[in-house]
């Protein structure tokens, strides 16, 4: 023991003597031990944690292909006869189930609030291998009333943040989009796909209806089936669709695996430079769920969600960068554009307006975007131009 303290008085003496050398071998260690600290952690959520859904392996994507006149290849979300035809032909799924993006605002009880809903299929939950945390899920008879059965499942952040994680909120009615709606379960922290949602109600999809493809369409495989046996089967499954429907040249299906949470921003980063833009907002939008006060994460969430052609995901994420006050200028223009491809004039000029209050600049973007076609016969649109 006398040996072990006499070396360490010896190592502080020469440390003190060479103080250059020891702030250098301090810095390094400090280095070291970050860059390990933050490589197990990207590991332990990324590689090693588990996803919020059972059997994760037997999960697949499923989306449209079509093919351009210039010979590429686009990927789009699937149609719901498409759907409907997958889920009647195919011999190798367990189950088929799909979602579909709904922009709702919650009035009554508090401050109106804008929410992003999901309209789910029946099997839906049971496709995922997800469950509630609290109360139940949507029983035979609200699925097959689909989007007549007004009943919702919560969020937890959802849950916490408006109702302060009261057990309570089982059977209180919420007034969506001028409707009410039961509140029948809470779902784990975990889960919150797609889209960063609030919410998830029961929806209607048209076995007819070849147009547009707006679904989020999820299978499980049966047990023992390999990837490759199921990518087979698309192939025949697609001959069949080009069949059935005149549309459909040109028109297949294809599958990915479920993948784990993206790494935001470095996965975002690369995603926006392939412009692979849905990608890039749903990474963000795990960025958003870890760090609800970076301002950035949900600006930029909301530009890719813009670029991606879903205005109304873009809301959400865009007004909350407002309130953190990231980028004001930049922000509300962005809010006038998306309120404006979703369909809401009046508001696109408030925010349009607040845009040029804060930078006139923006006076010339607003003359050249092509964005802003909806709102040029308007007067107003003249007006604020020649201001």
């Amino acid at each position: 023991m006398n040996s072990f303290w006499q070396d360490l008085r010896y190592g502080a003496r020469r440390l003190r003597a060479k103080p250059g050398f020891t702030l250098i071998a301090i810095l390094t260690l400090s280095l070291g031990i970050g860059a390990n600290t933050a490589i197990f952690s990207v590991v332990t959520s990324v590689l090693l944690a588990p996803l919020p859904f059972a059997d994760s392996d037997r999960l697949m994507r499923v989306y449209t292909t079509q093919t351009q006149a210039d010979g590429q290849t686009r990927q789009t979300s699937v149609a719901p006869a498409d759907f409907h035809f997958l889920r009647m032909r195919s011999q190798l799924l367990e189950r088929v189930a799909a979602s579909r993006f709904r922009n709702l605002t919650m009035t009554g009880d508090g401050e109106p609030e804008r929410l992003i809903g999901i309209g789910v299929s029946d099997q839906w939950l049971e496709t995922l291998g997800v469950q509630p945390l609290l109360g139940r899920g949507f029983d035979p008879q609200e699925q097959a009333g689909g989007s007549q059965s007004h009943v919702a499942l919560i969020s937890y952040a959802f849950w916490q943040r408006r109702f302060g994680g009261q057990p309570e909120v089982i059977g209180r009615t919420l007034r969506l989009n001028e409707q009410n709606y039961t509140v029948i379960g809470v779902m784990p922290a975990q889960f919150r796909y797609p889209y960063n949602a609030d919410l998830w109600m029961p929806v209607t999809l048209s076995p007819t209806a070849t147009s547009p493809g707006d679904l989020n369409t999820a299978v499980r495989l049966k047990p023992g089936v390999t990837e490759g046996q199921f990518g087979e089967e698309l192939r025949a499954i697609s001959a069949g669709l080009a069949r059935e429907f005149s549309g459909n040249r040109g028109v297949g299906l294809g599958m990915r695996p479920f993948l784990r949470r993206p790494v935001a921003p470095l996965t975002a980063l690369v995603y926006r430079t392939n412009e692979q833009w849905e990608q890039a907002a749903l990474a963000y939008d795990a960025l958003r769920a870890r760090r609800p006060e970076h301002g950035r994460s949900h600006y930029n969430a909301g530009v890719c969600w813009l670029r991606a052609g879903k205005p109304g995901a873009a809301l959400p994420a865009l007004e909350r960068a407002w309130e953190l006050k990231e980028r004001p200028p930049q922000t509300a223009y962005t809010l006038g554009v998306a309120f404006a491809l979703n369909g809401e004039p009046d508001r696109a000029f408030e925010w349009l307006e607040q845009a040029l209050k804060l930078n006139p600049q923006n006076r010339e973007a607003l003359r050249a975007d092509a964005r802003l076609s909806s709102l040029r016969a308007d007067p107003r649109f003249k007006a604020l131009i020649e201001k």
